[in-house]
């Protein structure tokens, strides 16, 4: 359901500016843990999802991007990036500069993060929500979608070069996720708050 928002958010700014595009390269982490890791670290890999931007019905949508995530999932060449990782680690840094010039950069990047499922205190006061801002890794746009006491809120960095029309992309994320929520039991968004330097909020 996040991910069919963000694309509907991606598709409703592509058809504003009456650009053409039926996919768009999607990143994302993916959750490997099948039961026998150890509780400690980190076991996730990293997909690349052709994100169905020409699909209209928001239900078509988000199938067909359960099966992605799923087909991924099951991929064995998903878990790659982390196995990697730590022999990467040690090359020398113009090595892994060159390597990662070489490496096909998507568009987009879609993270999630579990909050806290109850509310919040800080120096006496009611937390009223959290949304958290990823960095951009050679990426236009990072989307971060933080639960926190029953809401889902989503922060979002943007390269402004890319995103040159801000207005009408927090309309897009309006439409996207306001889309999806009508399926529901009448959830809403909140209107999307647009920040300086390329930032973007909302909360479901």
């Amino acid at each position: 359901a996040y991910l069919a928002g963000l694309v509907g958010a991606l598709r409703d700014y592509h058809a504003a500016l009456g650009a053409d595009a039926d996919v768009l390269p999607l990143a994302m982490p993916l959750n490997l843990r099948r039961g026998g890791e150890a509780a400690a670290g980190n076991h996730f890999g990293a997909a690349l999802l052709p994100a169905p931007l020409a699909l209209d019905d928001v239900r078509e949508r988000i199938a067909s991007l359960r099966a992605l995530v799923l087909a991924a999932r099951a991929d064995p060449a998903t878990a790659l990036p982390a196995l990697a990782a730590p022999v990467l680690a040690r090359l020398p840094a113009a090595v892994r500069d060159r390597l990662a010039e070489a490496a096909s950069a998507p568009d987009v990047q879609a993270s999630n993060v579990a909050g806290s499922p109850v509310p919040l205190w800080f120096a006496g006061r009611r937390v009223l929500a959290t949304h958290a801002f990823g960095p951009l890794p050679g990426v236009a746009l990072m989307a971060t979608l933080q639960s926190y006491a029953g809401r889902c809120h989503v922060g979002i960095t943007y390269d402004p070069a890319a995103i040159a029309q801000p207005r009408t992309f927090a309309e897009a994320l309006e439409s996207g996720f306001g889309a999806v929520l009508a399926l529901g039991d009448g959830g809403a968004i909140t209107r999307p708050v647009l920040g300086r330097g390329g930032r973007a909020k909302a909360a479901a």
